[in-house]
């Protein structure tokens, strides 16, 4: 499905949802499998959601209520997000940052399936249509890893979110990641990731690969299911460093010049093509569809 290199093998061989990600043609239903194996500890019974764009402005997404362990494409929906997004503040000719009530919210994403769907799309599909436009990336996974969940349920999710432990960790995730405050899921929650990933771009001068919410959970952006997932698993890794460093003493974090070494050498811009993540994206550009496949 996409050039796996030895860098992209490291570290979850043998690890189930590998087989998943190699094997599955439908490239959203491989990261979706890959990402419900129980030993990596992402997602839970329905917990998570995924999504990849279309070549025709569209977002098959998951299901609401669709376990990722099960999916098929019998369990994705397409919709148009276009005509989600301007809605984010509330409806036309509302004040600045209102926002629709649950049900007008929940109808609004019954209309905008695309015809012939019948499935519920997950109260979460704006939150997909966000990070996929503003990070410029067609595949984005969200699940509530446990251990990265400690971190973000603690006073340390800042500096976690803002700086860096491990030189892959900065690869495949990026200078630093976007945190975004706990916010109820659906068009709010939609409407803050979106100011969130902006004032990220305005920051650092690139999109974010993985967006970290507050006592919920992460989002992960890439062009391939690899790529996706390998971000997933190395923020849940350096959530679990900073958990076993914490009684150590406390993290030690790459200095920051250290960090920007890295961010800047050629080779490892080269190895993120072939891994398939997005760290280090301009703000703006999405890259074509068919090469999540």
């Amino acid at each position: 499905m996409e050039h796996v290199t030895e860098a992209g093998a490291r570290g979850a061989s043998g690890v189930r949802g590998e087989a998943e990600v190699r094997g599955e043609a439908d490239p959203l239903v491989a990261l979706c499998r890959a990402a419900a194996d129980p030993a990596l500890g992402l997602v839970l019974a329905g917990e998570g959601n995924a999504a990849i764009a279309g070549p025709d402005g569209t977002l098959r997404v998951t299901a609401s209520g669709a376990r990722l362990a099960d999916c098929d494409p019998s369990a994705l929906v397409e919709v148009r997000p276009a005509e989600l997004l301007p809605l984010l503040d509330g409806p036309p000719g509302s004040p600045p940052g209102d926002a629709l009530d649950d049900a007008s919210w929940a109808a609004r994403l019954l209309a905008c399936r695309v015809e012939g769907t019948s499935a519920r799309p997950s109260v979460e599909t704006a939150l997909h249509a966000v990070v996929g436009e503003f990070c410029g990336a067609p595949l984005t996974l969200h699940t509530h890893p446990t251990a990265l969940l400690g971190v973000l349920c603690s006073p340390a999710a800042e500096e976690f979110a803002r700086r860096r432990l491990l030189p892959d960790q900065i690869v495949l995730t990026g200078t630093a990641s976007c945190l975004v405050p706990y916010v109820d899921p659906g068009a709010r929650l939609a409407r803050a990731v979106r100011d969130a990933i902006t004032a990220h771009r305005d920051e650092h001068g690139t999109a974010p690969s993985v967006v970290l919410l507050r006592n919920h959970g992460m989002i992960a952006a890439g062009s391939t299911p690899r790529g996706v997932l390998d971000a997933t698993l190395m923020t849940v890794k350096a959530a679990a460093i900073t958990a076993a460093a914490a009684a150590l003493g406390g993290p030690r974090f790459m200095p920051q010049s250290e960090v920007d070494r890295i961010e800047s050498r050629d080779d490892e811009h080269y190895r993120r093509m072939l891994l398939g993540v997005s760290a280090g994206q301009p703000p703006h550009g999405r890259p074509d569809p068919a090469s999540a496949r």
